[in-house]
């Protein structure tokens, strides 16, 4: 009788289908490996190794396919606040939802920029993961980026954020860049399609817009509250030009808009 070799789930191994037979091991190492918000609290505990850290770069996260949800959440009352910046390595391909929220908008995370080590991967940001972080200022996307979720920097009103010529950017979900008031050209790129709901709301110091004909979605009023700027161009793709909610737009600056 052969060895008896007792496979199991644990410690990041999972179950291989497709070579479903003993002799071919059915259990592989998983390649998914999570930054998880237990290792960042304990790394920040005052004998972690972060407890002092400013600046948070790719080494530090060196290894982690994905910041995992919650992972950063809340860090002003985690930690003692201090970092201001990040890095993400190139082989982070997902940041998880709420991964940086700032509980506190009177309060925020101190995070200022937020980085991407060339050659990244990254895929999407989920829901809410940079929301309200008031002091976050800059983020360059990098080219492989597909999706930007639900309210990820709402209320981060001093982020001046662009996408890179290549962008493969696919979707801006709902209220994605609320209340972003640094926010005062916005090109977006070639070959997105769908920009949610109230996706730019609030953002009132726009003050040129371009949407691609590519975009082939656009949910409700993603312009809504921002009368206020002084458009000097607006270009729209022409199949929205029936659209009976305007796009949240008010009267003056649908008027200005250049469709095409």
């Amino acid at each position: 009788m052969g060895k008896v070799i007792t496979l199991t789930a644990k410690d990041n191994w999972t179950f291989d289908g497709v070579n479903n037979k003993l002799e071919s091991l059915p259990f592989k190492k998983s390649a998914v490996n999570v930054l998880t918000r237990e290792m960042v609290i304990k790394n920040y505990s005052p004998t972690g190794i972060w407890y002092d850290l400013y600046d948070l770069t790719a080494e530090h996260l060196q290894g982690y396919t994905e910041i995992g949800d919650k992972a950063f959440y809340g860090l002003r009352e985690m930690s003692r606040n201090r970092l201001r910046s990040i890095e993400i390595p190139n082989t982070i391909t997902r940041i998880g939802k709420e991964a940086f929220y700032s509980i506190n908008p009177f309060f925020s995370n101190n995070i200022q920029t937020v980085t991407f080590e060339q050659g990244s991967v990254l895929k999407e940001i989920d829901d809410w993961a940079f929301y309200s972080n008031v002091i976050l200022k800059t983020i360059n996307f990098p080219p492989s980026l597909t999706r930007i979720g639900k309210s990820v920097f709402a209320n981060c009103n001093k982020l001046v954020s662009t996408f890179a010529p290549n962008s493969q950017i696919k979707i801006i979900d709902e209220l994605s860049f609320g209340s972003n008031n640094a926010l005062e050209i916005l090109i977006l790129p070639e070959g997105l399609e769908t920009i949610g709901a109230n996706a730019f709301e609030g953002s009132w110091l726009i003050l040129d817009i371009v949407i691609p004909k590519s975009v082939k979605t656009i949910g409700s009023k993603p312009f809504n509250l921002t009368f206020l700027a002084s458009f000097r161009s607006i270009k729209i793709p022409k199949m929205f030009e029936s659209r009976a909610d305007k796009l949240g737009f008010e009267a003056d600056a649908w008027a200005k808009i250049t469709w095409y």
